[in-house]
């Protein structure tokens, strides 16, 4: 069996003796007949030490007796088999492979031995345990970075507090008597202390998103933005901006509060930078939400934004204006982004500055949440 097989004309052609893959081939007896340039080169014996060897001499013992098996069900059944071992170099070192071993039959479609192909998963591995390193680590910076965040609050909310409550006694029972200046300084006070309440829900908010949130659930979009327009009502009303549901929306699934910020955040950037003339914003879905997103827009004519700064404003505490211009707490899209990640999508703008701006976000399809 073992010069049958290795007197067949393909065995020996350029292609299979210098093919990339690492190619082992045995007879019915687990005897080996041949092994391509690949495999020496992989495991660092020459063709003489191997040829007429057991197929088994190039695994651990326990790793011989699974191959033996999935060999067996090659033999009797006529099956592939496929798995990860470690393959025993000449050395006596060990190298992670992939093997998957074919039947070979012949002309009556008899079994008479198999073939290996071995592929080096070494540096696939390394890259995994990398990976896994890197992951690992930014799992535990995010942990201590929440914790952190919720100590920093929390700490910070207690002085806060009583700061806030003694300037509002002294508003109740002193602010008549007191001259301009010093009502000055007591309005700027009461309002930098509810800046600063605003700015620390806001961060604990965006430190919490995707990792303290509520579970998944199927959030029907037509129904979530007419609840966000109901907090708009006066808004509205002031400024005169008219806002248009442009088509139907999906049902998607997601967490409810998450998406009702992110359509409030930023219906409320359009209405905060609308047109002075007719101003104007439209919602929508786009028609060409692809297989595996929907795709979303907000649009204003309102003032626009320059391409420059597209990355920029997505960024925590990132501001093309002064708060006095535009007062806000610089975190408003910065939680967008983060909301719209962490629903398998993603959020971007367009825009033509003093014309027009466009948000798109993108949601992932619900067959593709498992």
């Amino acid at each position: 069996m073992l010069n049958n097989f290795y007197k067949e004309d393909w065995v020996s052609t350029a292609i299979v003796e210098n093919m990339a893959d690492p190619m082992v081939i045995a007879d019915i007896d687990e005897t080996i007949v041949y092994v391509n340039n690949s495999f020496i080169k992989l495991s660092r014996y020459n063709k003489k030490e191997l040829i007429g060897q057991k197929i088994f001499i190039l695994h651990s013992d326990e790793e011989a007796a699974i191959q033996k098996r999935g060999i067996y069900d090659i033999i009797f059944e006529g099956k592939i088999w496929e798995g990860e071992l470690d393959l025993k170099q000449k050395d006596g070192e060990f190298l992670k492979v992939n093997l998957i071993i074919h039947p070979l039959k012949n002309e009556k479609g008899e079994i008479e031995g198999f073939f290996g192909i071995y592929n080096d998963l070494t540096e696939i591995k390394e890259v995994e345990k990398r990976v896994k390193k890197a992951t690992d680590e930014l799992q535990r910076s995010n942990e201590e970075l929440e914790q952190f965040a919720y100590v920093s609050s929390h700490d910070m909310q207690e002085p806060l507090r009583v700061v806030s409550s003694y300037c509002q006694l002294i508003k109740e029972k002193n602010y008549k008597c007191m001259d301009d200046e010093g009502k000055k300084y007591l309005d700027y006070s009461i309002d930098a202390t509810f800046r600063m309440k605003t700015l620390i829900k806001e961060l604990l908010d965006f430190s919490r998103v995707g990792r303290k949130d509520s579970p998944f659930e199927k959030v029907d979009l037509n129904n979530l933005v007419a609840v966000v327009l109901k907090d708009f009502e006066e808004a509205v009303k002031e400024t005169g901006v008219n806002i248009i549901i442009e088509n139907s929306m999906p049902t998607v699934l997601g967490i409810r509060f998450r998406l009702k910020q992110l359509l409030h955040n930023l219906i409320s950037n359009s209405i905060k930078f609308r047109g002075k003339i007719n101003p104007e914003i439209r919602i929508g879905c786009c028609e060409e939400s692809s297989d595996i997103h929907w795709l979303f827009y907000v649009r204003d004519n309102g003032l626009g934004i320059n391409p420059e700064y597209y990355d920029r404003i997505f960024g925590i505490f990132k501001r093309l204006y002064s708060r006095e211009e535009y007062p806000g707490t610089g975190i408003g899209l910065a939680l967008c982004k983060r909301i719209a990640e962490a629903h398998g999508g993603k959020i971007w703008v367009e825009s033509n500055p003093d014309e027009s701006t466009y948000f798109y976000f993108t949601i992932l399809k619900n067959k593709y949440f498992c």
